[in-house]
């Protein structure tokens, strides 16, 4: 409902309709990454939609990259490549999915919200080469904070063992509770969420 609706308690424009948030722009970024276009008049932005010119087009597009880019599953999945994965089973979901969450001087590789305002509710770690263990006291300290569900993603074959020696070790706390995604099982999940989705629009079920 729009504020007004909400502040006289009345339904004022009865056409509704359902969205996806594709990408949720953190208000430190409009300060410090924000593009002005002066080419482009209040006026104009308020006649509705309008098309792009080529160069402004090319601009977004660098600037705000699509979060739905998910490539197959090869051993040379990249960092981004595993975080672009789980930011779209998480919308798929219907949660508020985000890379590069902040949490303090840290950031989370991926967080799932149920909405925009609250905190996580699932956190991931990608594991692809990096750090073991800074890995998990991130999720430690998510787990701490928040009581959030965690997770550590990654090939297992690679941090498998450490992970587990630091678990039963340094990280006890969250032995219990972390949970490890293979790669593999990651990107079946992946094809499978996205096959439902297709299914669904398909058939004008969602």
């Amino acid at each position: 409902m729009w504020p007004p609706e909400v502040q006289q308690q009345k339904v004022m424009w009865p056409l509704r309709f359902e969205f996806d948030l594709g990408s949720l722009v953190p208000p430190t970024r409009w300060a410090e990454e924000r593009i002005l276009f002066n080419e482009i008049s209040r006026a104009r932005l308020q006649s509705g939609f309008f098309e792009l010119m080529e160069p402004l087009a090319q601009q977004l597009l660098s600037r705000f990259p699509s979060t739905f880019t998910a490539q197959p599953y090869t051993h040379s999945y990249t960092h981004d490549d595993v975080q672009r994965t789980l930011v779209e089973i998480g919308q798929i979901q219907r949660f508020v999915a985000e890379p590069e969450y902040r949490m303090g001087n840290e950031r989370l590789d991926v967080v799932w919200r149920k909405m925009v305002q609250s905190v996580p509710t699932f956190a991931f770690e990608v594991q692809v080469g990096g750090d073991v263990y800074h890995a998990l006291g991130k999720l430690k300290h998510a787990r701490e904070l928040w009581n959030t569900r965690v997770f550590l993603v990654g090939d297992q074959t690679q941090f498998g063992a450490r992970a587990d020696q630091l678990l039963s070790s340094t990280f006890h706390e969250i032995r219990n509770e972390l949970r490890m995604i293979d790669l593999h099982d990651l990107n079946r999940l992946h094809e499978l969420k996205r096959e439902v989705r297709e299914t669904e629009e398909k058939l004008y079920l969602v």
